[in-house]
C-alpha cells in the first residue's frame, strides 16, 4: 500500500481514540471543529487569506503607520465575501486533491534519496582503506 491508502485507513479509526475536552465544550455551543494538517499552511485557508490582507497592505501602506495597517487589515477583512473565501477553500481542496494523487509519486522518489548507514555501499573498484568505519560506511579522518 502506499501512504494515501494507509492514511485513509488511519484516519477512519483514529477518531474512535482521540478525544479533546475542548471538543465537546465547542460542540455543545454548536461549532464544528476542522483538524487542519499540521505543518501545511497552503492546506488552511485562513492562511491563504491572509497572506492576500498581508499584500493588500503592503500595497496601500506608504508610510509604515501602525494605526494605518490596522485600517487597511479592518478595511480588506470587510471587504471579502463570500465568493473570495469560497475561491480559496476551492483553491484549497484542489490543491489537496493534487497532493493525494502526488503522494505515492513522492514516495518513490524520495526512496531513491534515501542515504543509508551502516551498509556497505561501495563496490569491488573502490579504493577503501582497511581502517574503515563500518558502522558507518565512511573512512576514518586522516590527520
Amino acid at each position: 500500500m502506499f501512504k494515501p491508502q494507509l492514511y485513509d485507513i488511519i484516519r477512519k479509526h483514529k477518531q474512535v481514540f482521540i478525544k479533546y475536552s475542548l471538543d465537546g465544550i465547542l460542540s455543545k455551543e454548536g461549532h464544528d471543529i476542522i483538524r487542519l494538517p499540521p505543518y501545511h499552511p497552503d492546506l488552511n485557508p485562513i492562511e491563504m487569506i491572509r497572506s492576500q490582507v498581508k499584500q493588500y497592505i503592503a500595497k496601500q501602506n506608504h508610510n509604515g503607520s501602525i494605526k494605518k495597517i490596522a485600517e487597511l487589515c479592518k478595511q480588506k477583512n470587510e471587504s471579502m465575501g463570500d465568493s473570495e473565501w469560497g475561491a480559496v477553500c476551492a483553491n484549497v481542496k484542489k490543491l489537496k486533491a493534487e497532493m493525494w494523487k502526488n503522494e505515492s509519486y513522492m514516495d518513490i522518489e524520495m526512496d531513491k534519496l534515501i542515504v543509508t548507514y551502516g551498509e556497505d555501499t561501495t563496490d569491488d573498484s573502490d579504493t577503501s582503506t582497511e581502517d574503515e568505519d563500518d558502522d558507518l560506511g565512511v573512512a576514518p579522518l586522516q590527520l
